[in-house]
This record gives C-alpha cells, sequence and structure tokens, in this order.
C-alpha cells in the first residue's frame, strides 16, 4: 500500500462520503461500527506530502489491555485522580528527575521495559535512565524539542535500544497494517479500549479548541468537527 492520496484515487481535502464504496471509507465505518460512533464524516488530507495518517492513540489503555503493567506520566498534579483508571501507576514528574526516581521506587530498581515519549528533548536522558536492561524507548512526539541529548553510557550498558515511529511505518507495510487494525478492532470489540474524548468543537469554534489544547488541562483528544 502506497502512503501516498493519488494511490486511493484521492487528493489533499478529498471528503469521503457515505455513498462511496471507497477502502477508506468502509474501514472507517468499520472501526466507527466497533467503537459505537454514530453519523461522522470523513476527509483526507496530506501529511507533509506523505500521505493518510490514522492515529490510534492512548498507549497506557491499550498496553494494560494487553496484559502489561502500566504507568502514565503527567507533570500535572490536577490530572492525577482523573488519569488513575487508565494505568496501574499514575507518575507525577514536574522534571525528569522526579519521573526517573519514581520509576526507580515503583519497579523496585529493575525499569520498564518499554517507555513511550511524546515530548523529547525535556524527559529523553529521564527516560533513558528509567529504561530496563534490554529496555526500548520509542520517541513518537517533539513536545519540548527536536534534538535531545543521548546518555551513551546508559545506553550502552544497558543495552538500550531507542527508536522512533510513526504511523508511516504501518502504511508501508500492507501486512503490518492489516494485523495493527484486527488487534485494535479485537481489544475495542470486547470492550478493552475505548476511544478518549476530551472535548468536541464545531468548525466555527476552531480558536476555541486551539485555546483548550494551550491550556493543557485536557485527557484525550479534542475533536474538532466538520459539518
Amino acid at each position: 500500500m502506497s502512503a501516498d492520496l493519488e494511490a486511493f484515487g484521492l487528493s489533499t481535502r478529498d471528503r469521503v462520503t457515505s455513498r462511496q464504496d471507497h477502502p477508506l471509507r468502509l474501514l472507517s465505518e468499520r472501526i466507527a461500527r466497533v467503537l459505537d460512533v454514530g453519523e461522522f464524516e470523513l476527509y483526507v488530507h496530506r501529511v507533509r506530502n506523505r500521505g493518510v495518517a490514522v492515529e490510534l492513540s492512548n498507549p497506557p489503555m491499550t498496553a494494560r489491555a494487553m496484559g502489561a503493567e502500566t504507568f502514565a506520566v503527567t507533570t500535572s498534579p490536577e490530572k492525577e485522580k482523573r488519569i488513575e483508571a487508565l494505568a496501574d501507576h499514575v507518575i507525577v514528574a514536574r522534571d525528569p528527575e522526579r519521573l526517573a526516581e519514581e520509576v526507580e521506587r515503583l519497579t523496585d530498581g529493575r525499569g520498564v521495559d518499554l517507555a513511550f515519549d511524546p515530548v523529547g528533548f525535556d524527559y529523553s536522558r529521564a527516560l533513558m535512565r528509567s529504561a530496563a536492561v534490554d529496555g526500548q524507548v520509542v520517541v513518537y512526539g517533539l513536545l519540548s524539542g527536536t534534538e535531545a541529548p543521548l546518555d551513551l553510557r546508559t545506553m550502552i550498558f544497558k543495552d538500550l535500544g531507542v527508536q522512533g515511529f510513526t504511523v508511516h511505518r504501518l502504511l508501508r507495510d500492507p501486512g503490518l497494517l492489516e494485523e495493527a487494525v484486527a488487534t485494535v478492532l479485537e481489544l475495542a470489540e470486547r470492550g478493552a479500549i475505548r476511544p478518549l474524548i476530551a472535548a468536541e468543537y464545531g468548525f466555527e469554534e476552531a480558536p476555541e479548541a486551539l485555546a483548550a489544547m494551550a491550556r493543557n488541562e485536557h485527557i484525550g483528544k479534542i475533536v474538532l468537527r466538520v459539518e
């Protein structure tokens, strides 16, 4: 499967209606039925000239559903109680040192096998310190910057793996994409995961939605409806 829109017979900002027998629309409708979503509009757009992306987020919920012991991290004490139901442990880490200390305490010094990093620069060293021997750190976001210092000593002595991830990996590999979609649908069908929606805004309320994102008080996705 190509990641280019043209491979799907589409161009940027195309609207794919329910009357079109299009594979992207059919896949979206299948997911919508599983997640109990009613009517919806599907638009496609190009991401950095590389194509179509589908984001299925909330790693703690998904990892927990697959049997992992999970740790959710926030910098906000106000969010702590609100995310307790999503993970086995919640760490309030206003600074990187606090994160590393709490992971060490909660794991009796062992560390975590897999860490997801949406932040980048600020917490990269702390996540490497928090990883177990033979652990893995997956970087999928750059909220605090595009560059980060690498603790080579920690990487070497822990046999630590650090890798980046974007959804384009799935789009480049049809077999992997099929496996990922099947896994997500199976988890959703048995109620193990669910979409986490913080708020919904109409398209004309886009400025209010951006302001809500800037306040960083939400948990989950902020949805902008296009009607």
